[in-house]
This record gives structure tokens, C-alpha cells and sequence, in this order.
């Protein structure tokens, strides 16, 4: 389960034969984004870069059943191609639901710059942690400590992890030999707002709870109390545009089914929910890059099949009400489209499949990892 781009939709009323335009908005600029409407052919979608936000925007117009691709190659080489099936009259949810292709970051993190690593300093008021990139780092009270990060603006996550404490510092310049001073967590910092979830488990079952800060610049830390009950989120004024929080509640049993709720958009903490069934009934399509499964009868919006390997990505989703037109219950990638690039072959892989109902608050799942051949 990844950080992913989901633009906040407006449901559309089904039985139409037309929707508004969808937006869909994809982080750095993909080098494909393709739209067959219908029975209609291949045509490619013009989207409008914000050279700010290094984010293109595209207006997705759909009249009838749809098959969308989008492709991204990052700097580094990997790539990311998603694509989507749905239908006009599921079109706005389907396309909310869509993990859009991401041009930049790798497994939800941004690359770190090409610049020069350096040197800086830094005391806490208490026992502390400091975040202000992937890597965690230990801060003693009154002691200062010495780390290395590369050089520019960060943001800085700082938790006093004995009272639940948090004081985040936003677009902080390092340079050789900075001197953060002491970062005042103990006097200054916000207590966590904490809130408990419960589920009833089968026996082969276990519960954790998580909740993630990823902050514009990339600092990046993650709670995971030690009673799998308990979570605890960010107060809104620690937070700056740009910033994301992200809950996830997940039940987990061998050899590798999930089902949870994972959400990005909530005000101080997330509501109760009901969690979808245990998936029971899957498998793997030999030939072919998917997954089949037999549907449970708890509503659903949609099936992804992921395959990756934490570097590059093929993701397929399709809509229930696709599905339930076609009478079929697979999901495979389809290669069959202009721009198709046969190089996009994802070494060692890993597959997933996950049912979803969606929408733009919560996003239940029920999935498994599956072995491929």
C-alpha cells in the first residue's frame, strides 16, 4: 500500500451518457497519457504542467466505456505505467480511485538532490527523535548531536516519543556546519491526537495500526504504537500545504492476505469504519500479467492488480460496473494500446491484488500477495 496522488472527486449520478471531465493530476510530466473511448481509437490526452508544483493536470472526458493509460520514466530508469477500465457512469469514482502514475518519487518518497552531502549539528530540550528525511536520527536532552544529510532547504519532524509530543519546523536551510540549535519539542511541541480502532479477527489474524507524516521536502516519520490499537495523528497547525498524513489500519494472516482502511483525508483523526471481507478466492492468470479472483458480495468499487518490484510498477484497475458488463472477474494488463513500450518489463516481481470500495475519505481493502511463476 503506497502514498498515492488522488484528486478529491464530486460523485456523478449513474445512468447518464455523458460525465463532466474528470481532473487527474500526475506528480513531474509522463512521457504517455492515452484514452480509448468506446469503440473509438487510441488518442492521446494534452495535460497543463505547473512548472510550481511539478505536477501536470489532465481533463479526462469520457462519453462511454474507457481504458486509460498513463507512463512515467523517472530520472533514475524505473518506470511507472498505470491504466484503468470504467465506464461513463462510474467514471468520476473510478478515476479518484485510479493510482495515476507517479514521474518522481519512488515507493511515495522523492529522490534526494544531486548535492553535497554535509555535516550539521543539533540539540533537543528531551530524548527526542529527528526526522528531516527518510533516515531517522537520536537526539539525547541537553547533548548535542552530530548527522549528515545532503545540503538545501529540509523540513524538520521532531518527537518527543515518551509524552507523544511533536514539533515540526518547515523550510530550514543545512549547510556545512549548520547549527540547528536546540529544537525545543519538550516546551514547544503539540501532544498527538490518539484515537483507538478496534476489528473482530479470525484466529490466524493480527492487527497493526500506522500513521505516516510526509512533509513537502521529504522529511518522513512513522508511528506504529506497540498495542496495534492505538493511533495517533498530527494536529493541524504542525502541519504546511504540501504536507501529507496517511492512517492505515490493516489486518493481516498467512501466507499473505491483507484487508484494511487507508486513508489521506481526514480533519483531526479518522472515523470508524467496517472493513471489507478476508479475499479467499484468487489466483494467478498463467500467460498473462494479472490476477483472477471470485467476488465476495460486500459492495466494491474497484480491482487493482499491482506488479512491481519497490523500483518499477505496471498497475491494472478495473470499475464493478466494467467488470459486471463484461461478465469477468479478471484483471490483467493490457499491453494492446498505442505507446505500448515492451521494455516495460518489471523484473522480479512482486503481484498484488486488492478489492477496493473508495471514495475520497477512506479507502477500504481486501488483497493478497500472490506468488508469480
Amino acid at each position: 500500500m503506497r502514498f498515492v496522488h488522488v484528486a478529491l472527486l464530486i460523485f456523478v449520478a449513474c445512468g447518464t451518457n455523458s460525465a463532466p471531465p474528470v481532473p487527474v493530476t500526475v506528480t513531474g510530466q509522463p512521457m504517455l497519457m492515452t484514452l480509448k473511448v468506446g469503440t473509438a481509437g487510441w488518442k492521446p490526452v494534452a495535460g497543463t504542467y505547473d512548472v510550481n508544483e511539478n505536477a501536470t493536470t489532465y481533463q479526462i472526458d469520457v462519453t462511454d466505456e474507457f481504458e486509460l493509460v498513463g507512463a512515467c520514466k523517472r530520472a533514475n530508469g524505473t518506470f511507472f505505467v498505470s491504466e484503468v477500465f470504467g465506464t461513463v457512469d462510474d467514471a468520476t469514482v473510478t478515476l479518484g480511485a485510479w493510482t495515476v502514475p507517479d514521474c518522481v518519487r519512488v515507493s511515495g518518497f522523492l529522490p534526494p538532490p544531486s548535492t553535497t552531502d554535509v555535516v550539521f549539528t543539533a540539540t533537543a530540550d528531551v530524548d527526542a527523535g529527528l526526522d528531516l528525511d527518510t533516515i531517522g536520527h537520536t537526539l539525547h536532552a541537553g547533548v548535542p548531536g552530530t548527522f549528515t544529510t545532503w545540503q538545501g532547504v529540509h523540513d524538520l519532524i521532531t518527537i518527543d516519543p515518551t509524552n507523544n509530543r511533536i514539533l515540526v519546523d518547515h523550510d530550514v536551510e543545512i549547510v556545512g556546519g549548520t547549527d540547528l540549535g536546540t529544537l525545543a519539542v519538550g516546551a514547544q511541541g503539540e501532544p498527538m491526537i490518539t484515537q483507538g480502532y478496534s476489528a473482530d479477527l479470525q484466529p490466524d489474524e493480527g492487527a497493526s495500526v500506522t500513521t505516516d507524516l510526509l512533509t513537502s521536502r521529504g522529511a518522513f516519520h512513522r508511528w506504529s504504537p506497540p498495542d496495534h490499537t492505538t493511533a495517533l495523528f498530527v494536529p493541524r497547525d504542525q502541519l504546511a500545504t504540501g504536507d501529507q498524513q496517511r492512517f492505515v489500519f490493516e489486518i493481516t494472516a498467512p501466507p499473505a492476505s491483507f484487508r484494511g482502511a487507508i486513508s489521506s483525508s481526514f480533519d483531526r483523526s479518522v472515523p470508524g469504519f467496517q472493513l471489507l471481507p478476508r479475499l479467499t478466492d484468487y489466483g494467478t492468470r498463467p500467460g498473462e500479467l494479472g490476477a483472477s479472483w471470485t467476488p465476495f458480495s460486500d459492495f466494491y468499487t474497484d480491482v487493482l492488480v499491482t506488479i512491481d518490484n519497490q523500483q518499477s510498477t505496471l498497475d491494472v484497475s478495473k470499475s464493478k460496473l466494467w467488470l459486471e458488463r463484461h461478465h469477468t472477474s479478471t484483471i490483467d494488463f493490457d499491453v494492446d494500446f498505442d505507446g505500448y513500450d515492451p521494455s516495460w518489463m518489471v523484473a522480479n516481481p512482486f503481484l498484488s491484488l486488492e478489492v477496493r470500495r473508495w471514495n475520497e475519505n477512506i479507502n477500504l481493502i481486501s488483497g493478497a500477495g500472490i506468488s508469480t511463476p
